[in-house]
């Protein structure tokens, strides 16, 4: 059934072309974190606990990077911030600074990349527990480390493939330059369909159980973040075939082929309008987005 699902979201001749002619090779991002309607409507109002990061590096590689706080955690809205807007970026650009691979935009090894991968989580992880220690201190808060969990994920990317690294249920894809939309990682589901783990999980004795990373050695053309309140209308993730469940965690052609179409035809202006426009549209773009529960980050980033 997955060989089918792959097949129908794999772009075709025609589709290909509209998205690679004239191709300019410069990198078009848009990413936006929105508030899920339970959040918003609890009393007093949640704050959003999803936030999200991406940055240019050089002339080779991108970087993104998305977090999903714990809804269960009272804090995580911070420690998802702290995560993908300080610690990830400042960690994994001290380390890629003196390594020959990045410097000659070439990508790693898995087994150099799941190394990297892990000490990234780890010095995140202790920064945490630094911040939230400092955070107590500071404020005389009493604080724990668990109300600051977050799943994360972070990508490092360019035309000749991606290095993902991921903690937790959200979903990563991307569009390579045959047409297939595949997923980057398998999100965690945990031994519960609603289950995952999180930073701050006890999950450093066996890392390697729970922390997955990899290298796609493809040429692509757009690769997708996201946390799993966006999941449902942008990935083929729930099935019912014979009685048994599978995710087949694909994404959605019908989804992802006008969102790159539209960034494929527009000026600089528009690029710099569409910026607003999936602010709207994560916020309020639909019925099943403007209802959907959770919190909604979604970041797009396509080589136009």
């Amino acid at each position: 059934m997955k060989n089918q699902i792959q097949i129908e979201n794999t772009l075709d001749i025609g589709q290909l072309k509209i998205l690679t002619d004239g191709q300019e090779h410069r990198w078009i991002t848009v990413a936006h974190s929105a508030i899920g309607k339970s959040h918003s409507q609890a009393t007093p109002p949640i704050p959003c606990q999803d936030n999200h990061y991406f940055e240019t590096l050089n002339d080779n590689w991108q970087l993104a990077i998305v977090c999903d706080g714990a809804g269960s955690a009272k804090m995580s809205h911070f420690g998802s911030k702290l995560i993908s807007n300080n610690a990830i970026p400042s960690n994994l650009k001290n380390v890629l600074s003196n390594l020959k691979w990045f410097k000659k935009g070439e990508l790693p090894s898995k087994k150099e990349w799941g190394d990297l991968g892990l000490t990234i989580f780890k010095e995140t992880h202790n920064n945490l527990i630094s911040w939230v220690e400092k955070h107590n201190k500071q404020n005389n808060t009493g604080f724990s480390f668990n109300d600051f969990a977050s799943t994360v994920m972070f990508s490092l990317y360019s035309s000749k493939g991606v290095a993902v690294a991921n903690i937790g249920d959200g979903r990563g894809g991307y569009l390579n330059t045959s047409g297939e939309l595949k997923p980057l990682f398998t999100p965690f589901g945990g031994d519960e369909s609603n289950g995952t783990i999180f930073i701050t999980s006890p999950i450093w004795e066996t890392p390697s159980k729970f922390i997955q990373t990899d290298v796609i050695n493809e040429k692509i053309l757009a690769i997708f973040l996201l946390s799993d309140g966006m999941e449902k209308i942008t990935f083929e993730c729930s099935n019912l075939t014979d009685d048994v469940f599978t995710d087949a965690n694909i994404p959605y052609k019908k989804f992802f082929f006008p969102v790159l179409s539209k960034i494929k035809s527009l000026d600089s202006e528009g690029e710099e309008k569409l910026k607003g426009e999936w602010k709207s549209f994560l916020e309020s773009g639909n019925e099943a987005i403007k209802n959907e529960s959770d919190d909604k980050t979604l970041l797009v980033s396509f080589l136009k």
